[in-house]
């Protein structure tokens, strides 16, 4: 019977030792794991426009594949709102009053476009609606 008992102990012993093994290994995997540094990718900086003057205020389009910005235009002097698609060349200008047309905001549908239409006097909320390119 001490002989049994002798044998009981040890194998109770050794689930032990590696039940507190296994807790070690995996704890040590899993803090390993979160304060590890990895390092980030570099940061790169891609300009969407290089048209000349003054272009700001831009706003991407819900889907991601245009935006609409204010431009001073390359010699019009005239602040007016224009769409372009991200990646292609030539803008598509969707205002031409002489007033200054500022803060562009696309609809969640991505159909139209509400800007501010500022004059001397007079301030307006526009809507530019079934643009086509």
């Amino acid at each position: 019977m001490a002989a049994t008992t002798f044998s009981h102990y040890r194998v109770r012993g050794a689930i032990t030792l590696v039940v507190i093994m296994l807790i070690a290994v995996v704890g040590g995997a899993l803090w390993f794991h979160k304060f590890r540094k990895v390092a980030a990718p570099p940061v790169r900086i891609v300009p969407l426009t290089t048209f000349p003057g003054f272009q700001q205020d831009a706003r991407f389009s819900p889907d991601g594949n245009q935006i609409a910005f204010e431009w001073y235009g390359d010699k019009d002097y005239n602040e007016d709102i224009y769409v372009m698609r991200i990646g292609a060349g030539k803008p598509l200008r969707l205002t031409t009053d002489p007033a200054q047309d500022e803060s562009p905001t696309w609809s969640p549908d991505g159909r139209w476009i509400l800007f501010s239409q500022v004059d001397v006097d007079t301030s307006h909320i526009m809507m530019v609606e079934n643009f086509r390119w």
